[in-house]
């Protein structure tokens, strides 16, 4: 949740262009900015990794990232 959140304010927050995949059923998400993250999404997507590493440090078998 906290991922589509994060792709779904950078849309419509700060109007950067990306490319987006997933896959429904195995919760995995790929998301890159066309170029270097602008001051709003750079803040947004710190917050959405903020907030990973903490479901992370709590659920950690749960959940697997990749940074």
């Amino acid at each position: 949740m906290l991922v589509i959140n994060t792709v779904n304010s950078i849309e419509a927050l700060t109007g950067e262009s990306f490319t987006c995949d997933y896959k429904e059923d195995g919760g995995f998400i790929r998301f890159a900015l066309s170029s270097a993250p602008g001051r709003e999404s750079s803040l947004l997507l710190d917050a959405m990794v903020l907030g990973l590493r903490s479901v992370k440090e709590r659920y950690g078998n749960e959940i697997k990232l990749k940074e």
